[in-house]
């Protein structure tokens, strides 16, 4: 397969659905705010199978395979040597739950995004950061989010 992992990048007008990872010693990215996503397991055929069967266990939603608007190009976590494709779905008015790995899930509205610094306690690091909700989200999912926002035009329509 041509991917390590996926993730689900859920669109409903100009906000994306984010989640915070539950704390866990296995997972790398514990805490972090991130999409809905992770790594292919052997029942998946595609990457975009794993995209949707990770949305389903993380936020409880099934998507429908019609709804995908656009692959984006595979991107790496820094820390870490994995291909990761994200696939963009524009949701309707859907109602995720937390799953067993995430221990919260926000709208963010793409209009509301901060950028700056944040520091990541525990790495002992400063990075480029985006704020917004309360949260703070960093690594790729930042690098996401600053691809995603110009595509994304209020209206719901993407360029």
């Amino acid at each position: 397969m041509e991917c390590d992992a996926a993730v689900g990048i859920l669109l409903k007008g100009c906000k994306v659905l984010m989640i915070r990872r539950k704390p866990d010693p296995r997972d790398p990215f514990s805490w972090n705010v991130s999409f809905p996503g992770g790594s292919v397991e052997p029942e998946d055929e595609s990457c975009l199978d794993t995209a949707i069967r990770e949305v389903r266990e993380e936020v409880n939603l099934s998507l429908d395979p019609k709804s995908l608007i656009t692959r984006l190009p595979v991107v790496s976590p820094l820390s870490r040597r994995m291909r990761v494709v994200p696939f963009l779905f524009r949701v309707g008015e859907v109602s995720p739950k937390v799953g067993e790995e995430v221990e919260d899930l926000f709208w963010m509205d793409l209009r509301d995004m901060r950028e700056g610094y944040a520091f990541i306690p525990g790495r002992n690091i400063l990075v480029r950061a985006i704020s917004c909700c309360g949260y703070v989200v960093w690594g790729m999912s930042y690098r996401l989010l600053k691809l995603l926002a110009p595509m994304v035009r209020c209206d719901d329509r993407i360029y």
